[in-house]
């Protein structure tokens, strides 16, 4: 059973499109998850996924699944608040 880290939304909240990159990678590799990993974890490609790291403009919706297949809360890499 894999064990996966606590990220608590106030990490990361009001994340910018430039800094989405970092905030993946940085999600990712407290995973100890390879780019293979995540994208195998997330049904993405490595490519989806190392373009996303690069900081390159992406559609929400990936990160959208990103956030899911981690279990992060909805809107954790958009710096979306759900309603409540």
């Amino acid at each position: 059973m894999t064990v996966k880290p606590e990220i608590k939304t106030s990490e990361t909240s009001k994340i910018t499109s430039t800094t989405r990159g970092s905030a993946v990678r940085s999600i990712r590799e407290s995973f100890g998850y390879s780019l293979d990993d995540l994208a195998v974890t997330c049904g993405l490609t490595t490519s989806d996924i190392a373009k996303i790291e690069s900081g390159e403009e992406t559609d929400e919706t990936l990160l959208h699944r990103i956030a899911s297949a981690l279990n992060l809360p909805e809107g954790a890499l958009t710096g979306e608040n759900p309603a409540e």
